[in-house]
């Protein structure tokens, strides 16, 4: 902006300059011919100044989040699954994944699926000391329904939505009181959110569980106790 209203003045004064030594206007004085040359010298230097400072930035390396290569590994494998399955279902017209998949064996992460047959369920075992979750447990007949567990052993409340201006983060802690307040036969208050996001000052009160090699869950979990 500066740097074309200096070419602007610089324009302007050079028609009235011009008027001036040709004889439209009253020719300019000796005084006033060296005084015009030290304003463009002085011009010149504003000019240069304004175009280096208006020249784009250069980009600067940003890092916006951090994870770990096994998790990125595994989740190059279900983009992969998932690109094949928009193909499937029409919705993806890329029948050629010659390219996808020799990236992914560079990764040292061939794609492949594999169907694992799960193993027969024991008849008669024991999972549990508690007789209600035991109980619980022997009526399955399945190993991927995931039984409501008996109210015995509730001891815990999750956090599923959380909102809070980041001028006032530093004070989100202060809702831990009454959240608590909410479920008084509760010990435990949960929080999961994704591994890419960063933790807020509300996260800094609470313990991150440590995530098992085996598990697919896609977020962390976060636990504090009442006290």
């Amino acid at each position: 902006m500066l740097l074309n209203i200096k070419l602007e003045e610089r324009k302007k004064d050079g028609e009235e300059w011009k008027k001036r030594l040709t004889g439209v206007q009253k020719p300019p004085t000796k005084e006033e011919e060296e005084k015009k040359a030290l304003d463009d010298i002085d011009d010149d230097k504003k000019i240069a100044e304004y175009t280096e400072k208006s020249k784009p930035k250069p980009m600067i390396k940003v890092k916006l989040a951090e994870t770990s290569i096994h998790d990125l590994l595994i989740a190059m494998n279900r983009m992969a699954q998932y690109d094949r399955l928009m193909s499937e279902l029409g919705i993806l017209s890329l029948k050629d994944w010659s390219a996808e998949d020799k990236a992914l064996a560079k990764a040292k992460k061939p794609f492949e699926i594999e169907f694992v047959e799960l193993p027969p369920i024991i008849a008669e075992g024991k999972y549990s000391s508690n007789p209600e979750i035991q109980a619980i447990c022997e009526q399955l007949d399945d190993q991927t329904t995931i039984p409501d567990p008996p109210d015995s052993v509730k001891n815990a409340f999750a956090m599923t939505l959380f909102c809070m201006e980041s001028a006032f983060d530093c004070r989100s802690k202060d809702f831990l009181k009454y959240a608590f307040e909410q479920f008084p036969d509760k010990d435990y208050l949960l929080v999961t959110q994704p591994h890419t996001v960063a933790e807020t000052a509300l996260l800094n009160k609470f313990t991150l569980v440590p995530k098992k090699s085996v598990n697919t869950f896609s977020h962390v979990l976060y636990i504090i106790h009442r006290d």
